[in-house]
């Protein structure tokens, strides 16, 4: 979302929560990406065991995801992160998209 409207044809860049945060300053950590659809919505399917560690004896696994687009000169303009835990189905998450100047979102 980009002043308050959804962005179509925007790349998203998924990450996984082991080195934090801090990896989602290049995308090339990224793990997997999306463009968005016509109404600014790019789907993520995340699989067992690839994303998330399969459950052993019932117990209930959950892991932090971050998400992120990045402006023409490779800086992240957006963050998001949302928490998954085995057997979600269908989390939403607002990344919004902010103008860079000169450099990387803090």
């Amino acid at each position: 979302m980009k002043d308050g409207q959804p962005q179509k044809g925007v790349e998203v860049y998924r990450f996984d929560s082991n080195m934090g945060e801090s990896t989602t300053l290049y995308r090339s950590n990224a793990k997997d990406n999306k463009t968005t659809n016509d109404k600014g919505v790019a789907h993520f399917e995340l699989r067992s065991p690839d994303d998330l560690d399969p459950s052993d004896a019932g117990l209930v696994e959950s892991k932090m995801f971050y998400f992120a687009t990045y402006d023409a000169n490779g800086n992240r303009n957006g963050l998001a992160s949302l928490k998954v835990t085995s057997g979600d189905k269908n989390k939403p998450v607002t990344l919004v998209i902010e103008e860079n100047e000169g450099g990387d979102m803090d």
